[in-house]
């Protein structure tokens, strides 16, 4: 009888520690209500971050640029000043064209009753060889602004085949790319600075052939000094749009 019993008992021994190995061990789970609700996931990855929407930030105008307090980094707000340029010389060279507006429109006023003096024609010839030698600084500006264009514009092809063989990081040929573009607006503003004298010298040559035919023809003399008022309103028209310039704001967030 005993014999039976070991013979019955050592296969359900060895089945039953067969199904125990099976089994393994037992693994520490979870439980909860099923339910609708958000997944969160955490990607933890090294990478390199790259402005989507740059924004080039540059004078039209120059001057002597007042103390910036921001700094690289800053948090700004579009339309936020960012910096400001000295307005004085623009100040005043509004108000001397105001003033010639004025003094203009008085000469016209008087055509037929005021005979010129030789002393006006004098200062006329003065104002006329001072816009003469105003033009000639402006051309030679515009040609060191172009020198310095044309190197910047060598340099930033040098980091661009530099980036391209990730010689240089993206910072330097992003400050190449600034650079290049601040030397062209100084071409442009100086183009401008350009036209805006050669307005001044048609200016000073109307007003000096004005005066000397103000016997010979009138109207001729009335209309003469309208075109002047023109040529003169345009000159203040720009000066007033470079003053306002002056001032610097965040064109973005």
């Amino acid at each position: 009888m005993l014999k039976r019993v070991l013979w019955i008992a050592i296969p359900l021994v060895l089945l039953g520690g067969l199904y125990v190995l099976a089994r393994g061990r037992p693994v520490p789970v979870d439980v909860a209500v099923v339910g609708r609700g958000p997944i969160r996931a955490f990607v933890e990855e090294e990478g390199r971050t790259r402005v989507l929407d740059r924004f080039i930030v540059s004078a039209p105008v120059g001057g002597r640029l007042f103390r910036v307090d921001l700094e690289e980094g800053h948090e700004v707000e579009k339309g936020q000043v960012l910096a400001r340029i000295d307005p004085l010389a623009l100040r005043s060279a509004v108000a001397e064209v105001e003033a010639e507006i004025r003094g203009t429109r008085q000469r016209m006023d008087g055509v037929s009753t005021k005979v010129p003096k030789p002393e006006e024609i004098e200062r006329a010839k003065v104002l006329e060889n001072q816009a003469t030698e105003s033009l000639e600084v402006a051309i030679r500006e515009l040609e060191r602004a172009k020198a310095s264009w044309e190197r910047f514009e060598k340099d930033l092809r040098r980091a661009k085949q530099l980036a391209s063989d990730d010689l240089i990081p993206d910072a330097e040929l992003d400050a190449a790319i600034a650079a290049e573009e601040a030397a062209h607006e100084q071409v442009k503003a100086q183009e401008v600075r350009i036209k805006i004298a050669r307005l001044a010298i048609s200016a000073t040559q109307l007003n000096r052939t004005t005066l000397e035919a103000r016997l010979h023809d009138f109207e001729w003399e009335e209309r003469a000094y309208e075109q002047q008022i023109q040529a003169l309103e345009a000159s203040l028209e720009k000066l007033r749009d470079d003053l306002q310039r002056t001032t610097i704001v965040a064109p973005t967030s």
